[in-house]
């Protein structure tokens, strides 16, 4: 049988006469070295760009604090003209006699004024420019000062100039008129020169309206001109104070600052051209990447000649491997170096001495293989999966199928199959694709007819280069005759057990009815002698001595514990049958109510209630509240005698359920006797000791166990006890707890 286990492709034979492409050496020499390099490249470039960026921030702001200078020098300057308008407003205004001309006192200011004024003129209303009549206009607005006028040229001068004006007042502050000083804008050129800017800065005043006023470049071009419809002039006239980088009026991009003048509604500029400004970062930028792309480049290149070196000695060690993948297992590279190249060779001799002798056991243990499938007793065949033809089959299939080797080869599974089973053959041999090993029994035919049930096992393989299944055949038939009685004989003793449990069940609901009928028939007797023994008491009482007495009190006690023993079997037997009403039950609350309850009946203990964290929980409410009646009543009888008695109720969460529990500082038990605690009757101190009936836990237990829950107990003698249960943590519909 020459096959080999599972799946599995020949992979192509590399050529002989080397590797190129992207998974050659070459290829990965030169990413390696990208990957090295890159890495640098980008460095160098964030750094630049980090460089540009700050620089960018500076000229920024290097513009806006010269521009805050230059606007404090205009300021200075119009505020110092304003100041001797004011003084020559003065001097004006006390001259009032009528129809006197003050061409006298404006002649004597007019000599004395500085070189940029090209004119002072004193209007009023009536008289023209030098007259001063009396004027009668209302009282001058306390915000009335300096203003002034948008640049134009003068037509004495033909020079760039503004109109300065102040009112002139009289005693009682109204306006007689306005004093005007013509100012040659050729001096506020002066005030906008700075040696601290690059070539091709501009510095320019604008009004308020974008008209400009003076510019450090080209100032007789630019004066006069409206900008207003540059955003760049409209963002400064509302800003006031700020930086903007924008493509000027002029068409050059500058970096700007720009500050208002206090004095007048005039905007400084400062704009630095960016190529300016970055000038020595870009060369920077140029000098770095020209220096990582001639490192790249080298890189590259030697990258390329270690390549070829490597190339060469791995091309002989290709060709000898091809040489082992066509069969020639004896081939073995000469190469010897002590480098990595000569461990690599060392390596492929050894996995060839190695692949050599596998192969070898392998041709071995297939002829094991084959002895073990010919002379296997059990029938064992191959078939091919996609034909389901017959490949090879043992004698033992031979002998139990009644079919000759030759008659085998030439069928297919369906042919050992019942008609009728033939579609799941089909689908089960459909779905073995993948799977490694698949076991099931199945209906064989022999040749003359019979049919066996069969216990397959099939496991993946190649037979001849075609993917095939081997398989076992283990007769089952006696084994499935034995387990149908088996079933049969199981089907029979559940029902037995079934009808055994239906009668039990029923004999159950009798011993209830009778303890419950007989529980309530009791009652009235023991009515009757408590009632009797009373009044037997209290009528006769005085003709009885001690001894009478004191058997008149044992009657009444035991009657009333015959009471109560009744009460709690009747609880007891309800709590078998009654039916459990599920509800959201909040314990914390329903602990406070039963404390309280208890609490009352002694008012005079020295008690102390520890309630902890209490969840909700899913249960019969008046189930839970019998459980806490009886765990915290037990916990203040045997706490009697302690002072204080200390009682803890809490819980702690775990996960779908909630572990109550309830501890007190009593008289204990021993743990040997836990087991008793909460057996019917069963009690660990005597009657006289604490009263009790011996039901009451072994209701709690009962009451627990049908919520699914569970009860125990701990405790040390004189030390305390503390009882645990267990109960349905509540979950919220919504989804959360």
């Amino acid at each position: 049988m020459s096959a080999t286990a599972g799946r599995g492709t020949t992979p192509a034979s590399p050529a002989a006469g080397g590797v190129s492409g992207p998974g050659s050496i070459r290829a990965r020499l030169v990413l390696l070295v990208l990957a090295v390099v890159t890495p640098f490249l980008l460095l160098t470039a964030f750094d630049a760009w980090n460089r540009l960026s700050e620089k960018h921030d500076a000229v920024q702001t290097r513009a806006l604090e010269i521009a805050r200078l230059i606007a404090a020098r205009v300021d200075d300057h119009i505020t110092t003209l304003e100041a001797l308008l004011k003084a020559t407003r003065g001097l004006v205004a006390s001259d009032t006699t009528p129809g006197r001309p003050a061409t006298a006192a404006l002649g004597i200011i007019r000599a004395g004024l500085p070189s940029e004024f090209e004119d002072l003129v004193l209007r009023r209303p009536a008289a023209g420019r030098e007259t001063l009549p009396a004027l009668t206009s209302g009282r001058v607005s306390p915000a009335a000062g300096l203003s002034v006028s948008e640049p134009a040229r003068s037509p004495v001068s033909g020079r760039h100039t503004v109109t300065l004006s102040l009112p002139v007042l009289d005693a009682r502050e109204r306006i007689v008129g306005r004093l005007s000083a013509t100012l040659m804008l050729d001096r506020l050129r002066q005030l906008l020169e700075t040696e601290d800017l690059p070539a091709g800065s501009v510095v320019t005043l604008v009004d308020r309206n974008g008209i400009v006023v003076a510019r450090s470049l080209d100032f007789e071009h630019w004066v006069g001109r409206d900008l207003s419809r540059y955003a760049y002039i409209r963002r400064a006239i509302e800003t006031g104070e700020g930086v903007q980088e924008a493509v000027f009026a002029d068409g050059v991009r500058r970096l700007s600052g720009h500050s208002h003048v206090p004095s007048v509604p005039w905007v400084a500029f400062v704009g630095i051209p960016s190529h300016a400004a970055f000038a020595d970062e870009r060369a920077a930028l140029r000098q770095g990447l020209l220096l990582g792309v001639a490192t790249l480049a080298l890189a590259l290149v030697l990258a390329g000649l270690l390549a070829g070196v490597l190339a060469r000695p791995l091309r002989a060690l290709t060709a000898d491997a091809v040489a082992l993948s066509a069969g020639d297992l004896s081939r073995r590279t000469p190469m010897a170096s002590p480098d990595e190249l000569g461990q690599l060779a060392a390596a492929f001799n050894h996995m060839a001495a190695a692949l050599e002798r596998r192969t070898s056991e392998l041709q071995e243990r297939e002829r094991l293989y084959r002895e073990l499938f010919e002379t296997n007793p059990l029938p064992m065949w191959v078939f091919d999966l996609e034909t389901t033809r017959f490949l090879s089959v043992n004698d033992a299939a031979v002998r139990r199928y009644g079919w000759s080797r030759e008659e085998f080869l030439a069928m297919k599974l369906a042919d050992i199959r019942p008609p009728e089973d033939v579609p799941r053959l089909e689908a089960a041999v459909a779905a073995s694709y993948g799977e490694r090993s698949i076991a099931g029994v199945w209906r064989h035919l022999h040749r003359d007819g019979g049919i066996v049930d069969v216990e397959i096992t099939s496991n993946a393989m190649t037979f001849a280069g075609r993917p095939a299944r081997l398989v076992l055949a283990v007769d089952v038939t006696e084994r499935l005759r034995n387990e149908a009685a088996m079933r049969r004989f199981t089907q029979e003793l559940e029902r037995r057990v079934g009808d055994r449990t239906a009668d039990l069940q029923a004999a159950n609901r009798e011993l209830e009815t009778f303890s419950y009928s007989v529980s309530h028939d009791l009652r009235a007797p023991l009515r009757a002698i408590g009632g009797f023994a009373r009044i037997l008491r209290e009528d006769r009482g005085a003709v009885l001595d001690v001894e009478g007495l004191r058997l008149l009190d044992v009657i009444g006690t035991n009657a009333a514990r015959m009471s109560q023993l009744i009460d709690d079997l009747l609880a007891f037997a309800r709590a078998a049958r009654q039916e459990v009403h599920a509800t959201t039950v909040d314990v914390d609350d329903l602990a406070r109510e039963v404390f309280r309850e208890l609490r009352a009946e002694e008012p005079e203990r020295d008690v102390q209630l520890l309630l902890g964290a209490l969840p909700a929980v899913r249960a019969d409410r008046a189930m839970v509240r019998q459980v806490l009646v009886n765990l915290l009543d037990n916990a203040l009888k045997f706490t009697r005698g302690r002072s204080p008695a200390l009682v803890e109720v809490g819980a702690r969460d775990e996960g779908a359920r909630v572990v109550y529990y309830v501890r007190d500082n009593g008289v204990g038990f021993d743990m040997r006797h836990v087991d008793r605690l909460f057996g019917a009757f069963q009690r660990l101190h005597a009657s006289h000791e604490f009263e009790g009936t011996g039901v009451g836990l072994a209701l709690v237990q009962r009451v627990v166990r049908r919520h699914g829950g569970e009860v125990w107990a701990e405790g040390k003698e004189d030390e305390g006890a503390t009882f645990f249960f267990t109960l349905p943590r509540y979950q919220d519909p919504a989804g959360g707890d």
